[in-house]
Parts: structure tokens; C-alpha cells; sequence
């Protein structure tokens, strides 16, 4: 029941955490270009997936600051940390 909740409250409130469409995705694909061409002249080189995960490891870091996610879990993603957060704000709890 839980789950159905929640997925009927993204759908109510367009929580989404995919790209909005062609145009997101290409822009995203361009970000990701200009900034692995600037890591390699710098001499860094990163695959798609680590330069995803370095984004993912300071998002999680942002969402715990914010109070996304109860101490010791360790273990969720970005749209479920997003989902908390929007429940807690419409349910005025303070982050920390």
C-alpha cells in the first residue's frame, strides 16, 4: 500500500528524477562531454560511470544534510530522497 502511495503521489506531483525529454537528455549528453574533454586536457580521465558517480556520492551527501534520509541508511536513490524531502517541507519538519 505503501508503494502504491507514494507512486500515486509522484504522479500527482510530477516528481520526476529522468530527463524531461530529447532536449534534456542532449543537454545532459553535452555536459557530460565538455566536462570530461576538460578533466582529459587536464589530464583526469574519468569513464561516464565514474564521473556519475562522483556526481551521485555529493548529491547523497547534500540529500543527508538536508534530511532526506534517517542516520545509518545508507542505501536509497535520488528519487526517493527527493520524495522525503518534498513530504517533509509540505509537512512543515524542519530538516535537522
Amino acid at each position: 500500500m505503501n508503494y502504491l502511495a507514494k507512486n500515486i503521489d509522484q504522479d500527482l506531483s510530477k516528481i520526476s528524477d529522468g530527463p524531461g525529454g530529447v532536449a534534456d537528455r542532449q543537454n545532459i549528453r553535452d555536459v557530460f562531454a565538455r566536462t570530461q574533454q576538460n578533466l582529459r586536457d587536464a589530464g583526469v580521465h574519468l569513464t561516464n560511470a565514474d564521473a556519475q558517480a562522483l556526481i551521485w556520492y555529493r548529491e547523497q551527501q547534500l540529500f543527508k544534510k538536508a534530511g532526506a534520509l534517517q542516520k545509518g541508511s545508507e542505501n536509497f536513490d535520488y528519487l526517493d530522497a527527493a520524495h522525503s524531502l518534498v513530504q517533509k517541507r509540505a509537512r512543515n519538519v524542519p530538516s535537522r
